[in-house]
This record gives C-alpha cells, sequence and structure tokens, in this order.
C-alpha cells in the first residue's frame, strides 16, 4: 500500500500497521505502528506482529480498566451523596426531637 493511502486506510481500522520498507522515517510520519527495513527475515516479521499484538490487547485491557474505574468513580459518588444526605437529615431530625423533649419537659 502506498504511503499516502496509509493513514486513510488506518482511519478506518484501529489495529496497528507494520510497514516493510526502505523508508522507515517515511513510514512512521504517515503513522505506521512499526517499521521493518527491506531486505527482511521472516522471524523479524513474525516477531513484529506478536509484539504489535501484545500492545494492542495491553491497550484494551489498559481500556477496560479505565471505564471500570469510571464506573466505580460514579458509584463512589453516588454513596457519597447519599451519606451527605443521611447526615442531614440526622441533623435535622436530632434538631426536631430536641426541641419536642424540651417542650414535653416544661
Amino acid at each position: 500500500m502506498p504511503f499516502s493511502k496509509l493513514k486513510t486506510f488506518q482511519s478506518f481500522f484501529s489495529a496497528p500497521s507494520i510497514c516493510l520498507t526502505f523508508n522507515k522515517v517515511k513510514a512512521c510520519e504517515v503513522g505506521a505502528s512499526d517499521c521493518i527495513h527491506k531486505p527482511f527475515h521472516p522471524a523479524e516479521v513474525i516477531a513484529q506482529i506478536k509484539n504489535q499484538i501484545r500492545i494492542r490487547q495491553q491497550f484494551l485491557q489498559i481500556q477496560a480498566q479505565q471505564a471500570m474505574i469510571g464506573r466505580q468513580q460514579q458509584k463512589m459518588t453516588t454513596v457519597e451523596l447519599n451519606l451527605a444526605e443521611s447526615v442531614r437529615l440526622k441533623n435535622r431530625f436530632a434538631h426536631v426531637f430536641t426541641c419536642c423533649y424540651a417542650v414535653a419537659s416544661c
């Protein structure tokens, strides 16, 4: 695939791209995830593919963890709001009971 089409191709997919090229600089400039210089050895290509798969899996795992943290933060905010409301109501009713006790004592 020509370098000029790499960015267009990547806009449709979130998969990493590894360029087999003589021009590593140009490949990196257009957004290749990694480059392998020609001539290449097949074992190098396989190693780079495995590395990109591992990086992608770690990225997805981090995204999932961030989403979970966001959900936990929302739950904590709800708990904090409920606790604050409970304290407010406790203080309000404590005042009401104190007033009732004072009136009853008279």
